[in-house]
């Protein structure tokens, strides 16, 4: 009888701990799952120096050019950005103030069901600094430029010219 209560006992044991082993097996199955539909994408900005860019805009486009989302690079112009949906067709478009922005196009981006998936991205923008934002700003605006800088010479003759006597309009 002693006997058939201790077989009973390690048999209970032993069921216990299978069972036990089946649902932490599931609880980590399921924090693994959980954590392999993320995508991290890592994106440095850098100038055409190679130096790092702070305070740059990332922003992750879907492939309707929305917005999924957006976020400012760190000084060393690095910026983490977890997503939690498959990005397909999609973009990455940077912008700082003084450089000209950068897009890169066409990105795909899936999670599988077994691990997270990490991708990495090296944006350099050119330009350097405000000088290339007003050249874009003239060249945007060369026709009324130089069409302002004519008035200015006429209207200089005619003060030049009318210095000595009147001109009447």
């Amino acid at each position: 009888m002693q006997m058939k209560k201790v077989m009973l006992a390690g048999f209970l044991a032993a069921m216990f701990l299978v069972i036990a082993g089946i649902f932490a097996g599931m609880a980590h199955a399921q924090s693994i799952t959980g954590e392999a539909k993320k995508i991290y994408v890592d994106v440095y900005v850098v100038d055409s120096k190679g130096n790092p860019v702070p305070n740059a805009t990332v922003q992750v486009l879907n492939n309707l050019s929305a917005v999924v989302t957006s976020q400012m690079t760190d000084k060393n112009g690095e910026v983490l950005i977890v997503l939690t949906s498959n990005l397909t067709h999609g973009a990455i478009k940077v912008t700082a103030d003084g450089y000209e922005g950068q897009t890169i196009s066409n990105i795909t981006l899936k999670y599988n069901s077994t691990a997270p998936v990490y991708a990495s991205y090296l944006v350099s923008l050119d330009g350097n600094g405000y000088i290339d934002k007003a050249k874009n700003i003239y060249d945007e605006h060369r026709t009324a430029v130089i069409a302002g800088g004519v008035v200015i010479f006429f209207l200089l003759v005619l003060l030049v010219l009318g210095k000595g006597k009147r001109i009447r309009w």
